[in-house]
């Protein structure tokens, strides 16, 4: 993204616009893990409700991980609303596939 957006992200220093921070929840907390789900049930197939649970649980322990990490980055509502949005949406990605 900061190759993307230059002006907007700078590696190390914090991003405070509202409107980058809400694209990127879109972007990653919520589309991203979207698709995340829906290609896992796609690829497994029958029964993939296990596999996009597991998934679920990795993307979480992840996304835990890089927010503690750039913590002092972006205010405390980006990291809450972004974690809070990766389990439901992979969830939904493998319901949507699943139909």
């Amino acid at each position: 993204m900061a190759a993307l957006l230059p002006d907007l992200i700078v590696m190390g220093e914090s991003v405070t616009n509202v409107g980058l921070l809400i694209f990127l929840i879109a972007y990653g907390g919520v589309a991203l893990s979207l698709l995340a789900g829906y290609v896992t049930a796609a690829v497994k197939g029958d029964d993939a409700t296990g596999a996009v649970r597991i998934l679920a649980g990795f993307q979480m322990a992840l996304g835990l991980f890089f927010e503690i990490t750039g913590w002092a980055l972006t205010p405390v509502w980006y990291h809450v609303v972004f974690l809070i949005c990766i389990i439901p949406m992979t969830l939904a990605g493998g319901k949507l596939r699943a139909g």
